[in-house]
């Protein structure tokens, strides 16, 4: 029967964190008034490349251009994010829990420890260990910390903690077999490990991250859109009047191009394939 702590109970209690709904909420307000202002300023103000066989070619090369750019401008950004403050970042709650989970890990783990330096004590007297196989045991015991002291100094990433904690209780139970006189310590001490597992097992994707791309990638894209004029519908189809929308923002389609380039290559290849498709079949209409 393996006893209890409250540092046990409160590995086990503990619930996947989301974004404080507060700070969520004010965010999203913000980024769509800005989205809304941006694609209203670019559909407005905006003005397009002259169409035409050329410019079309050379427009569609630099939409397809900036989607991949903007798509790996956030992927670095993100890189760059995940080595530094880790790859749950803006989950700000996250690292307070699992602080929280560490310090119930320690608690958990402190009896594992006190218990198998006694017991190697023990043992050496009774089984008349050279002070080499005492080293040899101890040695065996340190290594286990450190990866449990791992745990604290690496960046907050998911896969990184789950391989140092997998390792961890690889170690302990390796150490338990060895020497069965701790094996309610050390079942103590996976109870903590497995609490760390089973905590970042809940987080298989980051939906603030997911957000803020969507939106910075927007507003990316219609700041490059705007500033050179690219217009999706007027490249492929290359008529003057191709946009959705003429008049009151006389230029939507820069600002629809702007976006669909924001959402990355996919989206905008999809866009360029439908659009080409209508083309043809008007095409196809004409000369019936």
């Amino acid at each position: 029967m393996i006893a209890t702590t409250p540092a046990t109970q409160n590995i086990a209690e503990q619930s996947p964190v989301t974004t404080t709904p507060t700070k969520t909420r004010w965010f999203v307000i913000g980024a769509v008034l800005l989205f809304a202002a941006g694609f209203g300023a670019v559909a407005q103000f905006s003005s397009p490349l002259q169409t035409g066989v050329t410019s079309s070619a050379a427009a569609l090369t630099i939409i397809t251009a900036s989607a991949v750019g903007i798509e790996r401008a956030i992927e670095a950004f993100w890189t760059y994010i995940g080595l530094t403050r880790g790859s749950w970042w803006p989950l700000g709650p996250v690292r307070e829990q699992l602080d929280g989970l560490l310090t119930g890990l320690d608690a958990s783990f402190e009896p594992f420890y006190l218990e198998a330096h006694t017991t190697l004590q023990k043992v050496q007297q009774a089984q008349q260990w050279g002070q080499e196989k005492l080293d040899a045991a101890t040695r065996d015991l340190d290594e286990i910390k450190k990866h449990v002291d791992q745990l604290r100094k690496l960046p907050i990433d998911s896969q990184r903690v789950k391989l140092i904690a997998d390792s961890a209780s690889r170690s302990v139970e390796y150490f338990s077999k060895k020497y069965p006189e701790i094996q309610e310590s050390a079942n103590l001490a996976n109870f903590g490990i497995q609490g760390i597992t089973k905590f970042v097992e809940t987080f298989k994707d980051n939906p603030g991250r997911r957000l803020i791309s969507l939106f910075a990638g927007a507003i990316a894209g219609m700041v490059i859109s705007g500033i050179v004029g690219l217009d999706i519908f007027q490249a492929v189809l290359q008529t003057a009047d191709a946009s959705p929308a003429n008049g009151f923002l006389p230029h939507v389609g820069i600002a629809i191009t702007g976006l669909l380039m924001g959402l990355g290559a996919n989206p905008t290849h999809e866009a360029i394939r439908l659009l080409q498709e209508i083309k043809n079949t008007r095409k196809a209409e004409n000369a019936a």
